[in-house]
């Protein structure tokens, strides 16, 4: 069956176009991009991230999020990819793209509150961010409370109680 989505189908199937994210947020094609793997596109969010390629990234989270809006770790991914836009091009539309990463991680850790990458990402931006755009160091304590309870390796106290050598404290 052939789709009007200008070679969408393909593009989800593993998108090698520069025009990734236009074609992406081509609204008639959202059904096509709901059958996409969200896994598959998460992680190619996850390699558009590393490969500072923030708006692609954007637009791969998005479609990830259309597919399994219920999924933590696409949450995650989401937040993590409009964080990382907004740190790369700071303005004042940038306050849009933290509002809506910000979101998307307290989403991933009220569908999974063990989700550690979501409440280290959250707590790293609550840490950075100002005030006036939701930064906050006693939300960061709290996280970083909820980590180390849940996994005390990862959490603040895992590195209190060891020595830079790599032995414990006595």
């Amino acid at each position: 069956m052939r789709h009007s989505c200008f070679g969408i189908q393909a593009l989800a199937a593993g998108p090698r176009s520069l025009s990734l994210a236009l074609a992406l947020a081509l609204t008639p094609c959202a059904p096509v991009l709901a059958q996409a793997d969200p896994a598959a596109l998460t992680a190619r969010a996850a390699a558009a991230m590393a490969a500072r390629d923030f708006d692609a990234a954007v637009a791969l989270a998005d479609s990830a999020q259309v597919a399994a809006p219920e999924r933590s770790s696409v949450q995650t991914v989401l937040g993590q990819a409009y964080l990382s836009h907004a740190r790369a091009y700071p303005s004042l539309g940038a306050i849009g793209k933290v509002k809506k990463g910000r979101a998307a991680l307290m989403r991933a850790i009220a569908l999974d509150p063990d989700n550690l990458d979501a409440r280290a990402t959250l707590m790293q931006f609550l840490l950075q961010a100002p005030g006036m755009v939701g930064g906050s160091r006693d939300g960061a304590r709290v996280q970083a409370r909820e980590i180390a309870q849940r996994d005390p390796e990862r959490g603040l106290a895992g590195p209190a109680r060891r020595r830079p050598g790599g032995g414990k404290e006595g």
